[in-house]
């Protein structure tokens, strides 16, 4: 029997144009892009409905009349911010080759965790307010007893306030979040290497995307010092939650009940701001650090144990993984750090 001493013959390595460009790399927008993009989608589809622009800006609740906003406007105006987030959200994760509902608007039980929020929404403004009452630093007055009107305000209210929560959640707790969240991990995986970079990174953001939700309120005229510190905080609750449960349905449901028994049916202040229908007429009594004054609850001292009792909420619901893309991106990427610099082409052997 003969052998053959000579080596097979190796397939000589093939050129693959590689995929890596300024905008993209391995086929995903690269990161230092992202929130740029983003931002400029959003003021596209906005300026895409030209005509409603000034609709929006004078119906959202920066822009209150000192007599209280409407409700047609406002609707209308917050509705065009709130389906200009998920429209963004929406082109965004074509670009990033990403589900939709990695951002927050996905998990399992949607509708449980919303009303769940709901309800906690709901409990804790009115523990606050009747608290405020109790101790005489609020009285209420009944404005109308009718069920229609009460009917057909409390549904209108309704919707521009869950339109309120789709629009901030989204844009503080959304994408943003997300993205700076995957950024912050990368950095610490690849600088400081440890088994819970993304919860350190979540965490961090959560910190930023939080203080930048109090400051936001400094345009609402009204506002205080403690009213400012209370929207970041349970901007942090409200993190809490998208940690726990691994989406914004939860704070979905709580934000937009609490303004709604907030501003509709107790008719307090909301970070200053009034509507001008409601159930309840209020005024608020004695020193405003403890009544809230003019900011309304949110200004009062005792909102701080509002935002407790709302953790307390969140702590027995069924834990979800945040982000599970993200960690099984971080966990398949040695080198996370996406921004820095790549080559334009790659030789790789053929499979």
């Amino acid at each position: 029997m003969t052998i053959d001493n000579n080596p097979l013959p190796q397939t000589p390595p093939t050129y693959v144009p590689s995929t890596d460009g300024i905008f993209f790399k391995n086929h995903e927008l690269r990161f230092v892009w992202s929130i740029p993009f983003f931002i400029v989608f959003f003021i596209a589809v906005v300026a895409g409905v030209g005509f409603l622009i000034s609709i929006a800006r004078h119906g959202h609740l920066s822009h209150a009349s000192q007599h209280g906003i409407a409700s047609p406007s406002a609707i209308v105006g917050e509705g065009l911010l709130a389906f200009a987030m998920l429209a963004a959200t929406w082109l965004i994760s074509l670009f990033e080759q990403r589900l939709v509902s990695v951002y927050g608007m996905g998990g399992s039980g949607k509708f449980r965790l919303f009303a769940s929020g709901t309800i906690t929404g709901i409990i804790c403004l009115g523990a606050l307010v009747l608290t405020l009452v109790h101790l005489n630093l609020l009285t209420l007055t009944h404005t109308t007893s009718a069920i229609a009107p009460i009917l057909k305000y409390g549904s209108i209210w309704a919707a521009f306030f869950i339109a309120v929560a789709v629009f901030e959640e989204n844009m503080t707790r959304g994408y943003l979040q997300r993205t700076v969240t995957r950024g912050f991990a990368m950095l610490y995986k690849r600088y400081l290497p440890r088994q819970n970079s993304l919860a350190l990174a979540f965490w961090s953001s959560a910190l930023l995307f939080s203080a930048g939700f109090g400051l936001i309120h400094l345009s609402n005229k009204g506002e205080s010092p403690i009213g400012i510190f209370s929207a970041a905080l349970i901007g942090l609750v409200f993190c809490f939650s998208l940690w726990r449960t691994g989406s914004l349905w939860w704070a979905l449901g709580f934000h937009a009940s609490w303004d709604w028994a907030q501003s509709y049916v107790f008719g307090v202040a909301d970070s200053g701001t009034m509507i001008r229908d409601h159930i309840y007429a209020a005024q608020p009594q004695g020193n405003p650090i403890f009544s809230g004054g003019a900011t309304g609850p949110e200004g009062s001292i005792y909102v701080f144990a509002a935002c407790l009792l709302a953790f307390l909420f969140i702590l027995p619901l069924r834990k979800q993984t945040v982000y599970p893309d993200l960690t099984e991106e971080l966990s398949n990427t040695p080198d996370a750090l996406d921004f820095e610099s790549s080559t334009n082409s790659s030789f790789r052997p053929e499979a």
